[in-house]
């Protein structure tokens, strides 16, 4: 079973790998998108500019034994932070959760521990789509656009979760 997970573990990581390369750069916090608004008073323009804010994702209830992992945090931040968690003696498990970009370094952090622990470790992979909500709200200019509202655009990123235990003694 440990194999069967660390190859699936492989596999994921190299499918993320091989979709990240496709992008040359990270998307930046803010852009200018074009759009069309058709009601109202701004039909009478049609392209108008909108900002693109992405809010927050919505986490699951937060555990003692739960670490979200982002791209911010150093690496080596987060791996200790994993270690000190399953050393206390207190919890015999963790979960790693990781979003979109962050879900090879959520991999990566849970192989190393893994790999620490001399196989002591075990991991369980589960994956899962969550939706996020971004806010288009429309710049505000000397042209007179008062009515625009913002909108709301939905879409979907992958996500990973992985259990990382001790297994019960026999």
């Amino acid at each position: 079973m440990d194999a069967l997970n660390r190859v699936l573990l492989q596999i994921f990581a190299f499918k993320q790998v091989s979709e990240m390369t496709e992008q040359c750069s990270p998307a930046p916090k803010s852009l200018t998108l074009q759009a069309t608004v058709t009601e109202g008073v701004a039909s009478e323009m049609d392209p108008v500019e909108f900002t693109l804010r992405k809010r927050l994702p919505r986490k699951l209830p937060k555990r003692r034994n739960d670490v979200y992992v982002n791209m911010k945090t150093d690496f080596r931040a987060q791996l200790a932070r994993c270690q000190k968690l399953l050393d206390s003696g207190g919890q015999r498990e963790i979960c790693v959760h990781g979003l979109g970009l962050a879900i090879n370094r959520a991999i990566n952090i849970a192989l190393q521990l893994q790999a620490c622990s001399q196989g002591a470790l075990q991991l369980a992979a589960n994956t899962s789509t969550v939706e996020l909500v971004d806010d288009l709200e429309p710049e505000d200019d000397e042209a007179g656009l008062g009515g625009a509202e913002p909108v709301t655009r939905t879409r979907n990123n992958s996500a990973i979760h992985i259990k990382v235990f001790y297994p019960d003694p026999q």
